[in-house]
């Protein structure tokens, strides 16, 4: 059920440029699934959902044993986008930016985040159809809400 959940979010945000909607995390809550979305990026990845999909499991597994991890806990009711790049190897190349929206996420928190990004990678190498079709990298931003 949670991958499904996930899988349809990907494709609804697939190209978006803006956050998603505010009743988002609520929904999200309610429901108890997964508290990680892609929440931007170039909507030629729309051909690509079995990649996304593996690649948001793998993040999300990372996700959990962040927080699992942790010293503190993340902090409550915080949302953080990160932007990031992700080359045709499977490597997330570099973070581009780490954004908390003004929600009050503890430099814990958005370091977390970024962390289970970069600790995931790498993800599967691109196909020579995903090259053809996205070039050799591509910039994305997943957000991560803390419920």
């Amino acid at each position: 059920m949670r991958s499904l959940f996930l899988g349809v979010l990907l494709l609804f945000c697939a190209g978006c440029e803006t956050p998603p909607p505010a009743n988002l995390q609520s929904e999200l809550s309610k429901h108890q699934v997964s508290d990680i979305a892609f929440t931007s990026m170039d909507p030629k990845w729309s051909g690509f959902g079995t990649y996304l999909t593996g690649m948001t499991t793998s993040l999300d597994t990372h996700w959990g044993e962040t927080r699992e991890a942790g010293k503190e806990d993340p902090t409550s009711g915080s949302v953080v986008s990160v932007t990031f790049v992700l080359a045709s190897s499977g490597q997330v190349s570099r973070i581009v930016s780490c954004d908390d929206h003004g929600s009050g996420a503890s430099a814990f928190t958005r370091k977390g985040c970024m962390e289970a990004i970069t600790d995931a990678s790498p993800f599967l190498q691109w196909t020579d159809e995903m090259v053809a079709a996205l070039g050799r990298e591509q910039k994305m931003t997943l957000t991560f809400w803390v419920p």
